[in-house]
């Protein structure tokens, strides 16, 4: 395929899975099963359950959720990238004959970054199934996994380079460290210090990388770990969950900020999974304006933490951030006068409901309201976005980090 070729119109699957569980909540773990050609989700109470199966997944390797909850996978075998609404479980393809896709993440701008092996390539889908290649070539040798880094670039974890790379919009590969330890880098993820987070799929470990240094440390080593890592994806608090699949069976495992270990789920119906993905607590647009229609919704879901405290946040910079007092579990953002402004805020219209109670579902709907400032008040602005609950006078739950932009 070349650049710029448009793999496929959008197409919308009409057909009913009776498989389909119910609708996703925030926390919600979603795991590929290459071996079942389905999707798995994971509660918080750990009880996992076949959320789709069969087609139009053959093969599924990669998973993403979107900024609004919807999980996007990319499948091996049938070469296409499929989105899933999270509510209905309704599958659309937004695009095939991207080649050989292993994983995928979502860009800011709401297109999909994937890894391919036909040919060897990092690739931007549109959401109506354009496909461009946005790096190819050495450095990079067989780029297997890519997530979303917080200042906007890509990293890809190369396992035949054996390395890390940080990729830009623009295509530009910058090495963050090559070779040993690292010998089949096959995902990475960010600690709420800007450290990289990377799975291994021979030592099978979780190394830790130095954002500064490229120094390269033991987390969560193999006789904590065990098993054959295959994905990983952040906690938000400095912890992370890790798919894993070997001849043992299959489980997801949660690793603590300290590199504890701990099963989450295990077995059937599990049978050979790859990736994993997490269905965020906090969502909404990260594009925000000013002027007509610039009203925002910043929605909160959090089963099991119905009646507790919650607080939104801002910050203007990101890491080293901020680690809760006596307590492991960190925020990505930096205490600086906007956090102190915004944290435990109830300032309607520009701040409305940035903190306040969760109803009984663990439901919330802060919002910004800035109609009445000029058009592009704020334009060229980036701030982090980022929360957390509280159960008494404890941290409960720490919300995923996010980067507005603004317009």
């Amino acid at each position: 395929m070349q650049p710029g070729h448009c793999a496929a119109l959008v197409i919308t699957l009409s057909f009913c899975n009776s498989l389909l569980a119910q609708a996703l909540r925030g926390g919600d773990l979603l795991t590929t099963d290459y071996g079942s050609a389905s999707l798995h989700r994971i509660d918080a109470a750990g009880v996992t359950t076949t959320w789709w199966a069969g087609a139009p997944l053959a093969g599924p390797a990669g998973v993403t959720t979107t900024q609004g909850g919807d999980v996007v996978v990319v499948d091996f075998t049938a070469d296409r990238l499929v989105r899933f609404d999270r509510n209905t479980g309704s599958p659309t393809t937004i695009a095939t004959g991207i080649g050989g896709p292993l994983r995928v993440c979502e860009d800011a701008d709401g297109t999909f970054l994937v890894t391919g092996i036909t040919p060897r390539r990092l690739v931007r889908v549109t959401g109506n199934g354009q496909v461009t290649t946005v790096a190819s070539g050495a450095p990079l040798v067989r780029p297997f996994a890519v997530s979303l880094d917080l200042d906007g670039s890509y990293l890809v974890a190369d396992d035949f380079a054996p390395g890390l790379f940080r990729v830009t919009a623009g295509g530009v590969v910058t090495p963050i460290h090559v070779g040993l330890p690292l010998r089949l880098p096959q995902g990475v993820a960010v600690f709420p210090n800007g450290d990289y987070a990377v799975i291994d799929g021979i030592t099978d470990v979780v190394y830790r990388i130095d954002r500064g240094t490229g120094m390269v440390t033991v987390f969560c080593p193999n006789a904590t770990l065990g098993g054959n890592p295959e994905g990983i994806v952040p906690d938000s608090g400095g912890g992370f969950f890790v798919a894993q699949s070997g001849a043992s069976g299959s489980r997801i495992a949660a690793v603590d900020p300290l590199g504890n270990a701990t099963t989450v789920a295990a077995g059937a119906p599990m049978v050979n999974i790859e990736d994993l993905a997490r269905v965020p607590f906090l969502t909404g647009p990260t594009a925000l304006g000013s002027g007509p229609g610039a009203l925002f919704s910043f929605p909160l879901d959090l089963p099991g933490h119905g009646g507790e405290f919650y607080t939104l946040a801002l910050s203007a910079s990101v890491f080293p951030g901020w680690q809760f007092p006596g307590d492991a579990r960190s925020l990505a953002l930096n205490i600086d006068p906007f956090f102190l402004a915004t944290t435990g805020v109830d300032a309607p219209p520009f701040l409305a409901g940035w903190a306040g109670f969760l109803d009984g579902n663990g439901r919330a709907n802060p919002s910004s309201d800035f109609r009445m400032l000029p058009a592009g008040v704020f334009a060229g602005l980036t701030f982090w976005q980022q929360g957390f609950t509280l159960s008494g006078s404890s941290v409960s739950a720490v919300l995923n980090v996010r980067r507005l932009t603004l317009q």
